[in-house]
């Protein structure tokens, strides 16, 4: 009949070790009860964390006691960047800086998403220049998520009615008003106005460049309906594809487009002089016009 045995017990420990002027930092794990190790001999130090054995600290090691050196060793490596915002990982820095609530927090990331100020590249999350941009503008304290997440709690302290909503419009209002004299009080910031792709094809009078969904012509507001969509057929058109499509030129042979039946296949793209929307270019030659690429 087996028996249960009682589980050990480890100590991590850190400790700090001077050497020649220098501070180098140990760390280790040191067993304080063996329990069912007992049985195992010789008996390994398992760090759970990590899951793998890990070398142990000697018993007895005192604060300032002098300790031999043994090998020394100078390895040359380089700092890793942190890895970069993923949905997920962006959605739980939100929940832990109470940001929104679990039914919002996702639809302030699309938000940001439609508005430009980040983009998904695969599954991670870049900021472009227009957020960056804003960034540069935008005094600190808007920026910090403190702020926000305190408000969050305040509103949470109302709706359970351990806080008073004239306390805290008296705040936002006291805020605005400083914010507002801050504004004032600044010297006037230009940005760089935003990069555009060559002369409008359509109107000749007016230049493309990025819009909410594609690119645009910068005299839409006088009529002019030229746009190139940023999705055609399921795949994300680049800058310097949609340059040469506004140069009047035909693009080399663009793979991952998908048809209505969810099949993948590869073109060339150009722009109708006619309609100005964009179509395909086939072996064949013939164009073939594109589902939604442009409009006018």
């Amino acid at each position: 009949m087996a028996a249960l045995l009682p589980a050990g017990q480890d100590e991590r420990k850190t400790l700090m070790t001077e050497a020649n002027g220098q501070l180098f930092k140990t760390t280790g794990t040191r067993m304080v009860h063996a329990g069912w190790r007992a049985a195992w001999q010789p008996a390994p130090v398992i760090d759970e964390e990590e899951g793998e054995d890990t070398p142990s600290i000697p018993a007895g090691l005192r604060p300032g006691e002098a300790v031999a050196v043994q090998t020394a060793e100078i390895m040359a490596k380089a700092t890793k960047a942190a890895p970069r915002l993923t949905d997920a990982s962006l959605l739980g820095l939100m929940e832990q800086h109470g940001l929104g609530t679990p039914a919002t927090r996702a639809r302030i990331i699309e938000v940001l998403l439609r508005r430009q100020y980040v983009e998904r590249k695969k599954k991670t999350l870049h900021t472009t220049t227009k957020g960056r941009k804003l960034l540069a503008v935008v005094p600190a304290s808007l920026q910090s998520p403190d702020m926000t997440g305190h408000w969050e709690a305040r509103l949470e302290a109302i709706a359970a009615g351990k806080e008073e909503v004239s306390g805290f419009m008296q705040a936002i209002r006291q805020y605005t008003t400083e914010l507002v004299a801050t504004a004032q009080g600044q010297t006037t910031t230009t940005l760089a106005p935003a990069a555009t792709l060559g002369s409008c094809p359509q109107c000749h009078q007016g230049t493309v460049g990025a819009s909410p969904r594609g690119w645009s012509c910068s005299r839409w507001k006088e009529g002019c309906p030229f746009t190139i969509w940023r999705d055609v057929a399921g795949k994300k058109l680049t800058v310097p594809q949609v340059k040469v499509l506004v140069a009047g030129k035909t693009t080399a042979e663009i793979h991952g487009f998908k048809n209505r039946a969810g099949k993948t296949f590869a073109a060339r793209l150009t722009l109708n002089p006619e309609t100005w929307r964009v179509e395909f270019i086939f072996e064949s030659r013939t164009p073939h016009k594109s589902r939604g690429a442009a409009g006018v």
